[in-house]
C-alpha cells in the first residue's frame, strides 16, 4: 500500500468534517453505509479478492430480484458480459461500453418459462427505485494490478453492486483542496500517463466522479482533467434548503450536492439521461429540440426532434480540418498532420480551447504544431461561423420541422425559447435563432437543467409510486389495480400525509407535486414487420411524437395456409409514417413465437396491440382470433436491444390485412 503523507491532523478533520458527514446524509437518503477501516478483508465489502471492484453477490442478487425469471446459469452469463467482455484496455472505450449496457440493457437466448425468444435482461429497474441496491462503502481497498500496492478511495457508490460514482474527500484546511481531490480521482483512474499508480477498472462502470472539502463540491466525468469543467450542484430538490440539517448558515455545497444527485431516484434518473463521456461546451452529444406547452401549470410535450449523431464534436472537426488547411499551407506541405496520434490529440484540445475562447471575444490566437513545425492560427468569431454554418443550418432545419410537426397538433404560436447545454453559450445561437424566429432565446442554467428536469421528473415518479403502495396496503389490493378515481379521498390525503412524513415534505409539496401533470409524447415510432402485398413492410402501431400514454391495435393475418406459428418482430424507427419498407431505417427489439391452430387458411386473423406507457414500458399483446391462443411481451423501449439494422426480415409469417 502506497504510505499515506497527510498529516494525522487534517486526515482526522476530513475524516469528521467531510467524509462522516456525507455519509451520515447518504444514510439519511436510504444508502447502506458500510465504513471501512485500513485492516478490512475483502468480504468485508463482498469481494473474493482486493482486485475485484464488483460487488458480484450483490449483482446475482439484484439480477434475479429485477429478472424473477432468469435462472442461475443465465445470470453467470448475464455477468460475463458487464465484467469480462470487455471491447479493450481503454478506460473510456470500456466506460462507454458498460454505459450502454446499463442504458440499453441486454438480452439472453430463452426465458426457459415462457418461451420468449430474447428476452430483456435489466441491470437497473429504472422504474422501480426499490428494486435496486443502493451501497456505499468508504475506504474502499483496490490492489493495483501487477504490485502489491493498494489505492483507497475515500468513497465509493454501488448500484446493484456495481461501482457508479466515485468521491475524493479533503479537508477544508487543505489549500488548493478540489485541485488536489481532481488530482486525486485521476491518479486513482491512471489518467496522469503513468502506469501503476491506480485501478482503471474500477472507473469502467463509473457514471461521474466528485470532489468535495464540504465547503466546496463539484462533480465531473472521467473525461473532466481540469477543475474548470467540474460543476457544482447548487439545487437539493426534491428537497429544499430547508430540509437540509445547515444551524445557522446556508446549507453547504456538500450537503446540495449529496441531496441533489444522490438521492436514489435522482442518481437513477442522471444515470439514465444526463451522464456524458466528455465535457466542454458542445459536448460530444446529441442536438435536440423540443416543443413544449405550459398551461395552469402543467408542462405538456407537444413534440420533439432532433439528430442524435450531430454534436459538439461535428464542430471541433470543421475546426480541425481549417486547422490542417493552414498548416499545410503555410508549411507548403501535403502531408496529413491529424495522423499521427499525438497531434490529433493536441490540436482537438486547441479547437476545444478556440471555441470557448470565441464565446467570450471575436478573435482567438495560437500555435499549431506537428513533426517540429509550427503555423499561427489566427481565428475571428466570424471564420468559426462560416466553417461552422453547415452544421447549424442543420439544427435550423430541425427545428423548422419540429415547429411544423407542433402546427399539425394545433400549437401555432411559440412564446419562448430557452436554451439549454453548453452549445448553447456560442454567440451564434442565440442571434440565428432570433434572425429566424423573430423571439430572443433565453438562457435556462445550460449545464444543470436536463439533469433538474429529470430529477423533477423522477421525483414525481417516485412520489406516486408510494402513494400507490401505502393505498395498496390500505385496502388490501395490488398496486396494479388501484384506480385512483374509484379510491376516497379520505384515503388519498392519508396517503399524500404519510408520504409527506417519509420523504420529510410538507403534505402541500406532495400534493402539488402529484396533481402537477406532465405529458410527454413517444420520442420513436414503434411497429411491426409482415407483408403487404407481398412485400415486407414495417407497419407502426405507435407513431413518433403520440402523446403517452398510447394505445393501439390493428388487425394482421397469416402468410399462408396451415400455418402453426406466427413470428411477431418488434421494431422502433424515427419515420412518422404508418407504413414504408424495408431496410434500412429500423431497429428490433425483440421477437415472440405464436401458436396457430393447424389447418386454417391464409389471412387467419392476428391482432396485434401496442402499449407504450409514460416511462417507456412497451406492452404488446398478440392474439390469433380463432383458437384463441395469445403471447404478451414487455420492452423497455429505451434499451433498443439489438443495435443493428434489419438487413433481413424474418417474420415472413404475417401479413396486413
Amino acid at each position: 500500500m502506497q504510505p499515506d503523507k497527510t498529516p494525522p491532523a487534517i486526515k482526522l478533520d476530513e475524516r469528521n468534517h467531510v467524509e462522516k458527514p456525507l455519509l451520515d446524509q447518504l444514510k439519511g437518503l436510504g444508502w447502506e453505509v458500510r465504513d471501512l477501516d485500513r485492516t478490512q478483508k475483502p468480504q468485508d465489502s463482498e469481494r473474493a479478492s482486493f482486485t475485484e471492484v464488483v460487488m458480484l453477490p450483490i449483482l446475482r442478487q439484484q439480477l434475479q430480484i429485477i429478472n424473477p425469471w432468469l435462472e442461475p446459469d443465465q445470470i453467470e452469463e448475464v455477468i460475463k458480459q458487464l465484467t469480462a467482455n470487455f471491447p479493450s484496455n481503454n478506460l473510456l472505450e470500456n466506460n462507454r461500453h458498460l454505459f450502454t449496457l446499463l442504458q440499453e440493457n441486454t438480452s439472453i437466448s430463452e426465458n426457459r418459462k415462457t418461451g420468449e425468444k430474447s428476452p430483456t435482461v435489466k441491470f437497473v429497474d429504472f422504474a422501480h427505485t426499490a428494486n435496486n441496491s443502493f451501497i456505499a462503502i468508504c475506504q474502499f481497498k483496490i490492489r493495483i494490478l501487477g504490485t502489491e500496492n493498494h489505492i483507497i478511495p475515500d468513497i465509493v457508490l454501488f448500484l446493484n453492486g456495481l461501482p457508479v460514482v466515485v468521491i475524493e474527500c479533503k479537508s477544508p484546511k487543505v489549500q488548493d483542496a478540489i485541485p488536489e481531490a481532481i488530482d486525486q480521482l485521476m491518479r486513482y483512474s491512471e489518467q496522469r500517463g503513468a502506469k501503476g499508480e491506480g485501478s482503471a477498472p474500477l472507473f469502467f462502470y463509473n457514471q461521474f466522479i466528485i470532489a468535495t472539502c464540504r465547503t466546496e463540491a463539484k462533480f465531473g466525468t472521467i473525461t473532466t482533467h481540469n477543475q474548470k469543467y467540474f460543476y457544482r450542484w447548487a439545487d437539493p430538490f426534491p428537497r429544499t434548503l430547508e430540509d437540509l440539517d445547515h444551524g445557522a448558515s446556508s446549507p453547504n455545497d456538500q450537503q446540495r450536492l449529496v441531496a441533489g444527485m444522490l438521492d436514489q431516484n435522482n442518481l437513477l434518473e442522471i444515470i439514465r439521461n444526463f451522464t456524458l463521456f466528455s465535457v466542454n461546451d458542445l459536448g460530444g452529444g446529441t442536438f435536440d429540440v423540443t416543443i413544449i406547452k405550459i398551461e395552469n401549470g402543467n408542462i405538456i410535450v407537444v413534440c420533439t426532434d432532433g439528430d442524435h449523431k450531430l454534436g459538439g464534436k461535428d464542430w471541433d472537426n470543421s475546426l480541425l480540418n481549417y486547422f490542417v488547411e493552414e498548416w499545410c499551407r503555410q508549411n507548403n506541405s501535403s502531408e496529413e498532420p491529424l495522423d499521427a496520434l499525438e497531434t490529433l490529440n493536441d490540436w482537438s484540445l486547441e479547437a476545444e480551447k478556440a471555441k470557448k475562447a470565441l464565446t467570450g471575444r471575436t478573435k482567438t490566437e495560437f500555435n499549431l504544431t506537428h513533426d517540429g513545425q509550427k503555423a499561427r492560427i489566427s481565428l475571428t468569431r466570424e471564420k468559426f461561423d462560416e466553417l461552422t454554418e453547415n452544421l447549424f443550418n442543420q439544427t435550423i432545419e430541425l427545428t423548422k420541422l419540429a415547429k411544423d410537426e407542433a402546427a399539425k397538433r394545433n400549437v401555432t404560436k411559440i412564446d419562448k425559447i430557452l436554451l439549454v447545454g453548453g452549445s448553447t453559450r456560442m454567440p451564434q445561437v442565440a442571434t440565428r435563432l432570433e434572425k429566424e424566429f423573430g423571439i430572443k432565446p433565453e438562457f435556462s442554467d445550460p449545464d444543470e437543467s436536463v439533469a433538474k428536469g429529470a430529477a423533477t421528473y423522477g421525483f414525481k415518479l417516485r412520489l406516486g409510486e408510494k402513494i400507490l403502495e401505502f393505498i395498496a396496503d390500505k385496502t388490501g389490493k395490488k398496486v396494479e389495480d388501484i384506480d385512483l378515481i374509484n379510491i376516497s379521498q379520505d384515503i388519498i390525503n392519508e396517503a399524500q400525509e404519510k408520504v409527506a412524513v417519509e420523504f420529510n415534505l410538507l403534505p402541500s409539496t406532495v400534493k402539488e407535486a402529484i396533481e402537477k401533470k406532465i405529458g410527454d409524447v413517444s420520442s420513436r415510432s414503434f411497429g411491426i414487420i409482415a407483408y403487404k402485398n407481398s412485400e415486407l413492410r414495417v407497419t407502426n402501431l405507435i407513431l413518433k411524437n403520440d402523446p403517452l400514454p398510447a394505445k393501439t391495435t390493428q388487425k394482421f393475418g397469416t402468410y399462408e395456409d396451415n400455418q402453426t406459428t406466427a413470428e411477431i418482430t418488434i421494431v422502433d424507427n424515427l419515420s412518422s409514417d404508418e407504413e414504408y419498407d424495408l431496410p434500412p431505417a429500423s431497429r428490433e427489439l425483440g421477437k415472440a413465437e405464436l401458436t396457430i391452430p393447424p389447418n386454417l387458411p391464409k389471412g387467419t386473423p392476428i391482432e396485434i396491440t401496442y402499449e407504450l406507457n409514460e416511462q417507456g414500458r412497451l406492452q404488446i399483446h398478440a392474439k390469433e382470433l380463432v383458437g384463441g391462443n395469445e403471447i404478451q411481451i414487455e420492452i423497455e423501449t429505451e434499451a433498443g436491444a439489438s443495435e443493428q439494422e434489419i438487413k433481413e426480415a424474418k417474420s415472413r409469417n404475417l401479413a396486413v390485412s
